[in-house]
């Protein structure tokens, strides 16, 4: 399908102009409102360890905070493969503003968003029409899903954007082949690689293979010198950064790639409900079904050949991402541009219909007006743009007294959700975390307690506590034991309350945490 413009609109050019300029907008604003709120709603082990990642940062040479401070702070600054270019941009804007403020990440993340969605619209216009870009665009940026995941600091929201720029480039550039524009294409693949490692690559060498074949044909696209050239900027940054990771000793190549890999996953009912839900989770079922029936429809030529190869290189991807594909929602981020544009395809058998049709008129009305009732639909349902509740505040006071209790120390064994990771943060401690009686379930079912000769690991459920206090926790010296909001699990996990209070002293506790103080064992019958 040839390029379009903007006349082709049943809404006609300035009414369609005003249409995509106010879903801009909504997406903007929805993703600006109440931005400076702390993480509560999404993957919060992962936004908490980036936001403590900037704060190690930002801490780097300023006098005005305290040396125990800055040595916990310190002990936060890891990265696995994932370069922490946002959190050392943050970092330096904290040093400029002289305080930390989460309103900045979301502030990059969404100007990312929103560029990544400007290149969809381009897309889908060159693809499609006018009009199934602004269904694209519409559902793109305010599905709940969408919304939510790209207020939450991660590099995956950097990601996606890239993979559409990335994507829109790639097109461009079979449009009219030269090599300015592979250059381009590659370049942007080179930047999406490189902020998230291996998470995207398989899709853009699927997009641009997909599209060489239709142009070229097989052999030329395997032989000719444009598709070794994209696929080795794609690839080399991911190396790159897996390599200095490596290097550094923050990233085991081997044992955390295979970590993902689980081949007879393949073989569970729980590996294809988890990845059936989780698309449910994104795109809703109505989105999912109007996805998959857009794809049925979607232009033959170079516009499906963009999106099977879009499709084959995410189902590779997820096809051997076995671990993570049935619970790692965000894994599954970069499926959002591919279903946006299926709708939007979709959609063109509506518009086809109305163009020069007598119910033309009506639908110029009908559709916005069923655009705003969607809009705010969506909101209601939205747990991130709501005020944050109370029980938030005063966990974050509680995770603050904790710190003051333990004197900021950097060895204290932790037992919170999310690994402790909230709890870390904001009380300012450091040391191991101790596994709650949930994750050693899974990772039990999942094969993740043991080691590859099936020695026991600190997750393996078998364990009594004192056994995995003096495997896998003594030799660290720690000095507190901090069980918050899972007090259950002190009665839960085989001997854990037992051996705490029969060995060491209480600190402190409150309505919802307990400190252990591990330097001094605990008085024969005072608890």
């Amino acid at each position: 399908m040839n390029k379009q413009t903007g006349n082709d609109s049943i809404f006609g050019s300035r009414l369609h102009v005003a249409l995509l300029l106010v879903i801009l907008a909504l997406g903007a604003g929805v993703r600006l409102w109440r931005m400076d709120d702390p993480p509560r709603d999404f993957w919060t082990i992962r936004q908490y360890h980036n936001a403590a990642t900037a704060r190690a940062m930002f801490y780097e040479g300023n006098p005005s905070v305290p040396a125990a401070l800055k040595e916990v702070a310190a002990r936060h600054k890891l990265w696995l493969a994932e370069p922490p270019v946002l959190e050392y941009v943050v970092s330096r804007v904290y040093r400029l503003m002289g305080e930390e403020r989460f309103w900045v990440a979301r502030l990059f993340i969404g100007l990312a968003w929103m560029l990544g969605s400007v290149c969809l619209v381009l897309l889908a216009r060159r693809m499609l029409s006018p009009d199934a870009a602004l269904v694209a665009a519409g559902f793109y940026l305010l599905m709940p899903y969408s919304i939510t995941a790209s207020r939450s600091w991660q590099p995956d929201p950097l990601m996606v954007s890239g993979v559409i720029a990335t994507v829109f480039f790639t097109y461009r550039y079979f449009e009219s082949r030269s090599p300015l524009r592979l250059l381009v294409a590659g370049l942007a693949a080179s930047i999406t690689t490189f902020l998230k490692p291996g998470g995207s690559i398989l899709t853009l060498c699927g997009v641009f293979g997909a599209l060489s074949w239709h142009e070229r044909g097989f052999r030329r696209t395997l032989l000719g010198s444009p598709a070794w050239i994209f696929a080795i900027l794609a690839v080399l940054p991911s190396l790159v950064a897996v390599s200095v990771a490596a290097r550094l000793g923050l990233y085991e190549p081997g044992r955390h790639l295979m970590s993902y890999i689980s081949p007879r996953m393949l073989l569970t009912f729980f590996f294809w409900k988890g990845w059936l839900g989780i698309l449910v989770q994104i795109l809703t079922w109505p989105g999912l079904i109007l996805a998959l029936l857009g794809f049925a429809v979607f232009p033959r030529g170079r516009p499906l050949a963009l999106a099977a190869g879009y499709a084959a290189g995410y189902a590779v991807f997820s096809l051997l991402c076995t671990f993570t594909t049935p619970n790692h929602d965000y894994w599954h981020l970069q499926l959002l541009p591919l279903a946006a544009l299926c709708v939007g395809a979709g959609s063109e058998l509506l518009w086809t219909r109305l163009r020069g049709s007598m119910h033309a008129a009506w639908a110029k009305f009908a559709i916005p007006a069923a655009g705003v009732i969607f809009v705010l639909a969506v909101s209601l349902r939205t747990p991130c743009l709501s005020a944050p509740p109370p029980s938030q505040q005063r966990y974050i006071r509680m995770a603050r007294e904790i710190g003051e209790a333990v004197g900021h120390s950097t060895r204290v064994i932790t037992l919170d959700y999310d690994f402790s990771k909230s709890l870390r943060y904001f009380a300012e401690i450091s040391g191991p975390i101790w596994p709650e009686t949930a994750v050693m379930e899974y990772d039990r079912a999942t094969g993740k307690d043991r080691g590859s000769r099936g020695e026991p690991q600190w997750n393996t459920f078998d364990l009594s506590a004192p056994e995995r206090f003096r495997l896998f926790y003594a030799r660290r010296n720690p000095e507190y034991f901090v069980v918050a909001r899972l007090l259950r699990e002190l009665e839960d996990q085989p001997g854990l309350g037992a051996f705490l209070r029969e060995n060491f002293r209480v600190l402190d506790k409150g309505e919802r945490y307990i400190i252990f103080d591990l330097r001094t064992a605990a008085e024969r019958g005072s608890n």
